[in-house]
């Protein structure tokens, strides 16, 4: 089953990133996965913009905009955490 049907299915779920938030942000009885859906969308490196789906882990944006010159005003302690 895609998750767009199991989203219209379930009434009440949580959206699971790579599990690194700070506290029980992940936990419930009805979790899905997002790392699959770890793909940069879109890169506007005169705007500084990126569109980017919510299992991009911040280490990835960080590895495509770094070259670019660009960097992020705020980050985590860690890289590892996904966007969404």
């Amino acid at each position: 089953m895609k998750l767009k049907e199991k989203v219209k299915r379930d009434e009440h779920f949580i959206a699971r990133g790579n599990g690194r938030s700070y506290g029980d942000a992940s936990l419930g009885s009805t979790i899905y996965n997002t790392l699959n859906y770890n793909k940069i969308l879109k890169l506007d490196t005169d705007q500084g913009a990126i569109i980017a789906e919510s299992g991009t882990l911040l280490s990835e944006i960080l590895n495509v905009i770094i070259p670019s010159g660009w960097f992020l005003p705020v980050t985590p302690g860690t890289k590892y955490v996904t966007i969404g």
